[in-house]
């Protein structure tokens, strides 16, 4: 198979695309969050030299314990 064959490019876009979704349907706080920062900072973040597509994760505690109770 040669790395440049169409359906190899494609396999990976239509790949790409279907990972783009999950991640956005499964983070729909993440995805408000950044919506809401991108309004007051460039790239929704204070760091604009980074960028994270299709939007960075947002986490609030780096304590998991209120999931395990």
């Amino acid at each position: 198979m040669s790395r440049d064959h169409p359906e190899n490019h494609n396999l990976l876009l239509e790949s790409l695309g279907s990972a783009s979704g999950r991640f956005i349907a499964n983070n729909p706080k993440s995805l408000a969050q950044w919506e809401k920062a991108s309004k007051v900072l460039p790239g929704g973040n204070t760091r604009t030299v980074l960028h994270y597509d299709p939007f960075p994760i947002t986490i609030k505690s780096g304590n998991d314990r209120e999931r395990h109770q």
